[in-house]
């Protein structure tokens, strides 16, 4: 499988996404793409991992370096 990053195109934020809950053989969920989410997602890849993706190591960053990615990709969201 090859690896993808996330298209953060379109209307995104605040909308429903299904993860695999606990790591990618978990039950499905859906979870709504918010703050809470995305820094859970970055702080702890396999949390919860996105239908059909293939989770990622934690970056090495800071709390500060986070809320700014964070805030970043919602000013993508249409």
């Amino acid at each position: 499988l090859a690896l993808k990053a996330p298209k953060f195109i379109g209307d995104f934020w605040g909308k429903e996404r299904e993860v695999h809950d606990g790591g990618p053989a978990g039950p499905i969920k859906k979870v709504n793409f918010d703050e809470a989410y995305f820094m859970e997602s970055v702080e702890k890849p396999m949390a919860k991992v996105v239908k059909g993706a293939i989770p990622v190591p934690k970056p090495p960053t800071t709390l500060e370096e986070r809320k700014a990615l964070a805030a970043y990709v919602k000013s993508l969201s249409k």
